[in-house]
C-alpha cells in the first residue's frame, strides 16, 4: 500500500518535480528565459569575431566597447545640456513675457486712473460753471441791483421831480 499523502510529502514531491525539470533544462542548454532574442534588445555581437578561441573577449574589442560607451555617454551629456539650456531659455522667455504683460497692465490701469481724474475734474468744472450761471440768472431775475453798474447822479435824476421848488417865478 502506498504511503498516504501528507502536506509535507506533497511539498517534497513538488520540489522533486521542479528539480527534475531544472536538471532537464540545464542539460539541454537553455535558460529559463526565452531562447528567441527580444526585438527591443540589440543582437549580441558574433562571438567568433569578438572573442578569442578560449572564449575570452579580445583587448581590441574591450577598447572598442569602451570608446563606444564613452561616445554614448558624451552624447547623452550633450543632449542633457541642450535640454537644460532649452528649458532655461524657455523659462527666461516666459518670465520676460510675463513681466511685459504685467507692465502693460499697470500702464493701462494708470491711464484709466488718469482718464477718470480728468473726467472728474471736467465734471466738477462744468458743475461749478453751471452753478455760477444759475446764480447769475437768479440774481438777475430778482432784480438785484448790486451787480449792475451805478449810474452817475446827474443821469439818475432825469425825469424825476425838480428840487428847485420855490426858486423860480411865483406862481
Amino acid at each position: 500500500m502506498p504511503p498516504k499523502a501528507t502536506p509535507t510529502a506533497a511539498t517534497a514531491n513538488v520540489a522533486k518535480k521542479k528539480a527534475a525539470t531544472a536538471a532537464k533544462t540545464s542539460a539541454a542548454g537553455s535558460t529559463t528565459k526565452s531562447a528567441v532574442p527580444s526585438a527591443s534588445k540589440p543582437a549580441a555581437p558574433d562571438a567568433s569575431k569578438t572573442s578569442t578561441p578560449g572564449g575570452k573577449v579580445s583587448l581590441d574589442e574591450l577598447k572598442r566597447r569602451q570608446v563606444e560607451a564613452q561616445r554614448n555617454k558624451e552624447a547623452l551629456n550633450r543632449k542633457a545640456e541642450e535640454d537644460r539650456v532649452a528649458r532655461e531659455t524657455e523659462m527666461l522667455r516666459l518670465a520676460a513675457e510675463t513681466a511685459k504683460a504685467e507692465k502693460e497692465k499697470q500702464d493701462a490701469e494708470e491711464a484709466e486712473r488718469q482718464l477718470e481724474a480728468e473726467i472728474a475734474a471736467a465734471t466738477a468744472a462744468a458743475e461749478a460753471e453751471a452753478e455760477a450761471e444759475a446764480e447769475a440768472e437768479a440774481a438777475a431775475a430778482e432784480g438785484d441791483d448790486e451787480d449792475l453798474p451805478k449810474l452817475p447822479p446827474s443821469k439818475a435824476k432825469r425825469g424825476g421831480a425838480s428840487k428847485r421848488k420855490g426858486k423860480g417865478k411865483p406862481g
